[in-house]
């Protein structure tokens, strides 16, 4: 009973707001089922995988813990293929909330053995609930009652088999002020991608159908032109009834673009009572546009005797612009003289809905942004001196790309786009440090050799994981950046930096450019073992290091656009 509430919840302000609420409801199945798919395959690949980190934080329970993460993923793979069943192609929210709940369970019960109130595994139940209401589109009330089944899995067995002691209120508290503050942003998250789907798919449908309206018309248009034309022996008098009839615009031209005559749809949207000879079209378009008439309109008319898709802006004379679409061909007019005859459809409707549209995309863009963002910290919640790292880091790598794009030997390499996918990638560099005890990640002192080299994992697990990701989509260059920069952002101009030691131009180019954007913020930024640097100080210890730990170009970049680095070190300061 539970079960069928969840997936039956809809709220009635998304049903009142959405055109075709079955159809609406079915595009909406439909995505659900494609999305748990890709969930199911990386739950199924991901949970084992996690077992490297029990090895690594928790030993002595990682057997135990390896046993769990199997039977899940077995669990998961059942779900799968129950998922291929015609009762899971009709219910698939019902299969994903099972798999939910089941991943949720097998994390709940390690809390329980790893000691409950002050375990750092409940960070998985966060990543499983961000994940779950990331991939399918949930409505708000949908993702409300995920994120509290998540939280009662992990409140609910912590508090009934483990003993609760003074030294664990703080740490208890704390992870419930966070599982709250989740849930929140997941459900705002959630109402924004709901209205922008809502959005989205209303303006397709009214897209479709003012698509399906002018195809008609224009079909039946140049049926009845021909048949007309022809039965009215391409008589310039004749043709005055013919186009005063029509729906669309209609004018004829001469080889010099003045009008001969147009039809009364085109008088009347132009806001005229007649036309005279004299008149060019050219005097129809708005000032900026009408020094391109003769090249692109007129001069491909007398080249070819015909244009077809002409794509221009007609001006009436109350100012008002209009949108539209022409094609044109010639006609021997009754004197002896050829002319154009132009048939001319406003699209200014059409045009409104595509940008619409467009802004519809951007947004849900916007939307997946912030949610990268919010996934990415999780990597570094535990640390409270850590601020504004993210958002700087992605402002000082973006500052350099920009310089090095304008170098002969980067052009090719840092585009715009490769600059977009850079700035919302940089920010992946260290999700790795999920799987770094605090002890370590937390020390307020000098880590000892066996800690550093515990850290350093930091940079296999996290360009893993997104290996992992990277793996089931079709090569998103988003992601094959985060890969490069969570496993090589270590790495040393000389050979010298870790994993794996490269050195120079084996090393790429966005893991150069984070390497020196993340040791710049190191520097300024207050840790609990040092006060943050100068500026200045900073800035010669970056410039001291070229040609030995990084590479001189961003080094470059870096010391030309100082100022700029500065500024958002100030505006992002850490409080």
């Amino acid at each position: 009973m539970m079960f069928e509430k969840f997936t039956n919840l809809l709220s009635d302000e998304a049903r009142s707001d959405v055109n075709d609420p079955a159809l609406f409801a079915e595009e909406t199945r439909q995505l659900i089922w494609q999305r748990i798919r890709v969930g199911l395959l990386i739950g199924i690949i991901l949970i084992p995988l996690f077992s490297l980190l029990d090895f690594l934080c928790l030993p002595e329970l990682a057997k135990s813990f390896l046993l769990y993460r199997i039977v899940c993923s077995l669990a998961l793979i059942g779900v799968l293929i129950l998922l291929y069943s015609p009762a899971g192609q009709a219910h698939p929210l019902f299969l994903a909330l099972v798999a939910y709940l089941l991943a949720g369970s097998m994390i709940s019960v390690m809390i329980v053995q790893d000691g409950g109130f002050d375990s750092y595994y409940y960070v998985g139940l966060l990543m499983v609930m961000t994940t779950f209401s990331v991939i399918l589109p949930l409505n708000i009330a949908q993702t409300l009652m995920s994120g509290l089944l998540m939280f009662i899995i992990y409140v609910g067995p912590v508090a009934i088999f483990n003993e609760m002691r003074p030294e664990h209120t703080g740490v208890f508290a704390n992870n419930i002020f966070f599982f709250i503050f989740f849930i929140v942003i997941i459900t705002v998250l959630s109402k924004i991608e709901t209205q922008t789907r809502v959005r989205e798919f209303n303006l397709k449908q009214d897209l479709q159908s003012s698509k399906k309206q002018l195809a008609f018309y224009a079909h039946h248009l140049e049926e009845e032109v021909d048949r007309r034309a022809e039965a009215l022996e391409k008589s310039e008098l004749r043709y005055k009834e013919l186009y005063n009839n029509l729906i669309d615009m209609v004018i004829l031209i001469d080889r010099r673009g003045n009008i001969i005559t147009a039809n009364s749809i085109f008088l009347q949207t132009m806001g005229l009572a007649e036309t005279s000879p004299s008149q060019s079209l050219s005097m129809f378009l708005p000032r900026e546009d009408q020094d391109r008439f003769q090249n692109q309109i007129l001069y491909p008319l007398l080249k070819n005797n015909q244009a077809h898709n002409l794509e221009f802006v007609l001006q009436g004379r109350n100012g008002e612009r209009y949108h539209v679409e022409g094609n044109a061909t010639s006609i021997e007019l009754n004197d002896d003289r050829t002319g154009f005859q132009m048939v001319i459809r406003d699209v200014t409707e059409r045009k409104r809905l595509e940008k619409q549209l467009i802004g519809s995309y951007l947004q849900i863009q916007n939307a997946r942004n912030l949610t990268i963002l919010g996934l990415a910290k999780l990597a570094e919640y535990r640390d409270q001196d850590t601020g504004f790292h993210l958002e700087r880091i992605r402002e000082y790598t973006k500052i350099m790309a920009k310089e090095l794009a304008g170098r002969k030997e980067y052009k090719d390499i840092i585009t715009p786009d490769y600059i977009e996918d850079l700035y919302q990638s940089s920010i992946l560099h260290d999700i790795g440090k999920v799987g770094i005890s605090d002890n370590i990640l937390l020390k307020p002192g000098r880590l000892d050799q066996k800690e550093y080299e515990a850290i350093k994992r930091h940079t296999v697990l996290g360009g893993r994981i997104i290996e992992e990701i990277e793996s089931r989509t079709e090569g998103d260059p988003f992601l094959s950046l985060g890969r490069e920069i969570a496993y090589y952002h270590h790495e040393w101009w000389n050979g010298g930096g870790y994993p794996r030691g490269l050195k120079k131009e084996e090393i790429p180019v966005s893991a150069r450019l984070v390497a020196v954007a993340d040791t710049y913020d190191a520097l300024t930024s207050r840790r609990c073992y040092k006060e943050a640097m100068s500026h200045e100080t900073a800035k010669e210890i970056v410039v001291s290091l070229q040609g030995r730990q990084f590479d001189s170009s961003v080094v470059e970049a870096f010391v030309r656009h100082e100022k700029a680095f500065d500024g958002y070190r100030i505006s992002f300061r850490e409080h």
